[in-house]
């Protein structure tokens, strides 16, 4: 996964990989794994019970200012809003196969209007490094190679969080 793309994408494409993890081998034939990962994804990031309490049971069309306030608010893509609308039966498909044409002429397949969502992130990882030290799981150069960042700032660093008058 590509850090240089918006969060949205990155959620999308981590749920996507999970969807992975989860169906395969578990589908029956004639299911294409990648397009159930997707709608995993998709139904992941976005449950058919928030997106109808959120966009309603029905809609004859959806405004672009509320896919993107959508987008912003739970980081999911206003076009996957638009595909979870038409896969919840929020919108039919003559509705979304409409505005899916109008997405595309817009040139928002590429580059989604608005700023972009911030890239994941993750303290998960740094805490458990901080912690393997510790707890003598791993020696403080690995800490410090795994964190990407010199022996020495790393001793610095535990000093530092190791006073008494330290933030608890």
């Amino acid at each position: 996964m590509s850090r240089r793309w918006p969060g949205d994408r990155q959620r999308f494409t981590l749920a996507h990989e999970l969807g992975h993890r989860l169906l395969s081998g578990r589908l029956r034939g004639g299911i294409d794994e990648e397009n159930a990962c997707d709608r995993f994804a998709g139904a992941f990031l976005a449950p058919r019970s928030s997106v109808q309490f959120l966009l309603g049971k029905e809609h004859l069309k959806i405004e672009w200012q509320e896919l993107l306030k959508l987008k912003h608010e739970f980081g999911l893509s206003m076009l996957g809003w638009l595909m979870r609308a038409r896969q919840c039966e929020i919108i039919t498909d003559a509705v979304y196969t409409k505005q899916i044409k109008q997405f595309s002429a817009r040139g928002w397949r590429k580059k989604e209007p608005g700023p972009p969502l911030a890239e994941e992130s993750s303290q998960f990882f740094e805490l458990f490094v901080w912690r393997a030290p510790g707890e003598g799981c791993i020696t403080p150069s690995k800490a410090a190679e795994l964190l990407g960042i010199p022996l020495i700032i790393l001793q610095k660093k535990r000093l530092i969080e190791q006073h008494d008058d330290a933030p608890q």
